[in-house]
């Protein structure tokens, strides 16, 4: 075979790679179905890009702004805001993780008490979030929630308004998100 011949044999497998490349990226798909494919995806493309792109583009654009970075480290409420996340990454989160291993450990076991409490367990997991809020925001309730009324009905005393002070309102946002978010990002 001579180099000439070597030359378009070689060409024409490059050409035929091209278009089994293109066949692939298409899908094959050619006119009407073409046509659709670009309509379903187009709606997904222009949220995609307002959703996600755009904060993107206009934090890393303000993130440029030096005078931005002065007015946010002089704001009283910016340490309040990294203490609080902090203790809720380094605490609510990493506990979460801490409980849940053991409790993996636990379920491990070829008991049916233990998969009769696995049961239990899940059940929070396959609530939907806002009844589990919900109830959540009715059970520590300050003035007539569960958690308060059994108190008073046991021992006589008057809990505390667990929402609106800010402790007891941090672990009670710490324990019920991050759980949330380490049960679904399995």
């Amino acid at each position: 075979m001579s180099v000439t011949q070597q030359t378009i044999a070689a060409g024409r497998r490059y050409t035929a790679t091209r278009r089994s490349a293109r066949h692939a990226w298409f899908g094959g798909l050619h006119g009407a179905d073409f046509v659709w494919a670009i309509a379903f995806a187009l709606p997904y493309t222009a949220l995609f890009l307002g959703f996600v792109i755009y904060p993107i583009a206009f934090g890393i654009w303000m993130g440029s702004d030096l005078a931005l970075y002065q007015e946010l480290y002089s704001d009283p409420r910016y340490l309040t805001a990294v203490i609080n996340t902090l203790l809720y990454v380094g605490i609510g989160v990493n506990l979460k993780m801490f409980l849940a291993f053991l409790l993996s450990g636990f379920f491990i076991r070829k008991r049916w008490w233990s998969k009769a409490l696995l049961v239990v367990f899940i059940l929070p997991w396959a609530t939907p979030a806002l009844p589990a809020y919900m109830s959540i925001h009715w059970f520590l309730n300050g003035q007539w929630g569960m958690l308060n009324s059994g108190l008073y009905e046991l021992f006589g005393i008057d809990g505390p308004i667990y929402l609106n002070e800010h402790w007891t309102g941090l672990a009670a946002i710490s324990a019920r998100i991050s759980g949330r978010r380490c049960r679904s990002g399995r």
